[in-house]
C-alpha cells in the first residue's frame, strides 16, 4: 500500500508509473481512433512509410526526443503532444496521490487508508480513460466504445467489490464529522426497494438497453413502428453487405462485434443477478447505484440528443457523448452525472465563442468538456456536494419532473431559434442547415 511507503519512495515510483500510463494513453489515442490511425506511438508498427523503431524509442518521455527523426514522414510537430501528455502524467500522478491523501475528496476529514487508495487507483483509471476520449474526440469528433464500454464495466466491477469507492459525503455524528459513501437515494434516506424484485428488474433492464444501444444496427420509423422494429432486428442479426454482387458463396452472418456485445451482455446480466442474490446489502447498493448512474447519465444525454436533433433538423450531439456520460455515471453516480452536464457548458463557452468568431462554425466536440466537467467535479467534490448540490438533491423524484420540463422547454426554444433564423436569413440559412 502506498500509504505505508515513505515519500521519497512514493514520488519516483508514481512518477515512473505516470510516465508509463501516459505512454499507454498515447498508444490508445492513436490505436483506437476510427478514421485515421496514425503510427505515432513507438509501440505501433509503421509500414507505409516504413519506419524503424528502436528499444530506446519506447522509453517514456525521453523516447520522443529520439522519435523526432521521423518528422519528415509523420509531421514536424507530431511528437509534441504525446511528449506533453507523458510529462503531465509523470508530474500529475504523484501530485494526485498527495492531493487524494489530504485534503482530497473529504476536505481533510480522516478516512481509512483503504478508502483513500481505492479512490486514488479507481479515479486514476477514470482520468486516463477521459484523456483518451478527449484527444480522440478533438481529432475526430467521435469517442470509441473501447474507452466507454471498458470504463463502464470497470466501474461496475469496482462498485460491487468496494462500496466505499462511491464518492463520499460528510455526515455529522455525536463523535464528530464522519464520512459515508453516497448512494442512489442521496441526499435523502436510502430506500429499500432496490433489494426486492423491482430493483433487480430495473438493473437488468438498464444493462439490456445499454448493450442494445451499442449494437451496430439500422434504426428507422419511415415505414411504421412494427416494420422499423423488424428492420432493426434484421440489421443486427443479418447486417447489410458493404458490396453489391449477384453471386453469394456464403450467407450473411452476424458481425463479430455484435456477438461480442451479446456475450458481454449475457455475462454481465448473470453477474448482476448473482450479485443481487449473494452480495451483502452494502455491496449490492453500491452496484445498483453504479447501474442507475450508467442509465441516468447515458439516458439524459440520449434524450437531449434526440430532442435537440429533432428540433434543429440535424445531429446535435454524437452518440459517443451518450456512452461517455454513461461511463461517467457508472463511476460517479447519477447525481454527479447531472452536475457534470451542468458544468460542461461553462468549460466549452470560451472555445465555442472563439470558434464562432474566428471560424464561423458552431460544431465542437462536446466530449472533452464533459471530461473537464468531471475533473472539476472530482477536485471540487467536497465543496460542490456538501455546500451546494446536497440540498438540490433533496428534491428526489421531483428532480426528474424538473428535467422533463427542461427538455420540453429546450425543444420549444430550439424550434423557435430555427424559425427565427430561417425567417431572417431565408433560403441561404436553410441550404446551409
Amino acid at each position: 500500500m502506498l500509504s505505508l511507503l515513505p515519500d521519497f519512495v512514493v514520488i519516483p515510483l508514481l512518477a515512473a508509473l505516470g510516465a508509463i500510463t501516459g505512454a499507454a494513453i498515447n498508444w490508445a489515442i492513436y490505436s483506437w481512433c476510427y478514421f485515421s490511425r496514425r503510427p505515432f506511438s513507438p509501440w505501433m508498427t509503421c509500414e507505409d512509410p516504413p519506419l524503424v523503431r528502436t528499444k530506446h524509442d519506447r522509453i517514456p518521455i525521453l523516447g520522443w526526443f529520439s522519435l523526432r527523426r521521423h518528422a519528415n514522414e509523420l509531421g514536424s510537430g507530431f511528437w509534441v503532444r504525446p511528449l506533453l501528455i507523458e510529462i503531465v502524467w509523470a508530474v500529475g500522478l504523484p501530485w494526485f496521490w498527495f492531493w487524494q491523501s489530504a485534503p482530497g475528496l473529504t476536505a481533510g476529514v480522516a478516512v481509512s487508508c483503504l478508502w483513500t487508495e481505492t479512490w486514488f487507483w479507481g479515479h486514476t483509471v477514470l482520468i486516463a480513460l477521459m484523456f483518451v476520449a478527449t484527444f480522440i474526440d478533438f481529432d475526430e469528433k467521435m469517442i470509441p466504445d473501447e474507452v466507454t464500454l471498458s470504463g463502464a464495466l470497470f466501474a461496475l466491477v469496482v462498485a460491487a467489490a468496494a462500496p466505499w469507492f462511491r464518492l463520499p459525503e460528510i455526515v455529522n455524528r455525536l463523535s464528530g464529522a464522519g464520512v459515508e459513501p453516497i448512494h442512489f437515494g442521496s441526499s435523502n434516506v436510502l430506500p429499500t426497494w432496490h433489494h426486492d424484485i423491482t430493483g433487480i428488474a430495473l438493473a437488468l433492464l438498464i444493462v439490456a438497453i445499454w448493450f442494445f444501444s451499442l449494437l451496430p444496427a439500422r434504426y428507422t420509423l419511415r415505414y411504421g413502428l412494427l416494420q422499423g422494429i423488424r428492420i432493426t432486428l434484421a440489421s443486427i442479426v443479418r447486417p447489410k453487405r458493404k458490396t453489391v454482387c449477384s453471386v453469394r458463396s456464403t450467407a450473411r452472418q452476424t458481425l463479430g462485434v455484435t456477438r461480442l456485445l451479446a456475450i458481454l451482455w449475457a455475462s454481465l446480466s448473470i453477474l448482476v443477478l448473482v450479485s443481487w442474490l449473494l452480495l451483502p446489502p452494502l455491496h449490492w447498493t453500491s452496484l445498483f447505484g453504479s447501474i442507475i448512474g450508467l442509465g441516468f447519465g447515458g439516458g439524459m444525454v440520449w434524450a437531449i440528443r434526440i430532442v435537440a436533433s429533432y428540433a434543429m433538423q440535424q445531429e446535435a450531439m454524437g452518440f459517443g457523448d451518450v456512452t461517455l456520460m454513461a461511463m461517467l455515471g457508472a463511476f460517479l453516480g447519477w447525481q454527479s452525472s447531472l452536475l457534470v452536464f451542468a458544468i460542461a457548458p461553462f468549460a466549452a463557452l470560451l472555445v465555442v465563442a472563439a470558434m464562432l468568431l474566428l471560424q464561423r462554425t458552431n460544431e465542437i466536440a462536446f466530449g472533452p468538456y464533459l471530461c473537464i466537467g468531471a475533473l472539476v467535479l472530482l477536485f471540487g467534490w467536497s465543496t460542490i456536494w456538501n455546500d451546494f448540490a446536497r440540498t438540490l438533491f433533496f428534491l428526489g423524484p421531483w428532480l426528474l419532473i424538473v428535467l422533463v420540463v427542461g427538455l420540453v422547454a429546450m425543444a420549444i426554444m430550439l424550434v423557435a431559434i430555427q424559425f427565427v433564423k430561417s425567417f431572417f436569413l431565408g433560403d441561404d440559412y436553410e441550404q446551409e442547415a
